[in-house]
């Protein structure tokens, strides 16, 4: 399965999904991964994600986003 160019690892559905994604780890060891939730009764959806690296954190965000408006 995958999330726009990331293979995903695992994911976990606890108050929304994460997804843990096959991203470089910039050597912290830590699986990059983004997480999606609904607000609710609000239209609006909230989203996290972690990374070692900015300019990668950015990317998973992108594809999140793209992967959430596909719906």
């Amino acid at each position: 399965m995958k999330l726009g160019a990331y293979s995903i690892l695992r994911k976990e559905n606890r108050d929304g999904v994460k997804f843990f994604l096959d991203a470089p780890k910039n050597g912290n060891g830590a699986d990059p991964w983004v997480f999606v939730s609904g607000l609710g009764t609000e239209r609006y959806a909230a989203m996290l994600c972690g990374s070692g690296r900015t300019r990668a954190g950015r990317r998973i965000l992108a594809t999140g986003e793209r992967f959430v408006r596909q719906g």
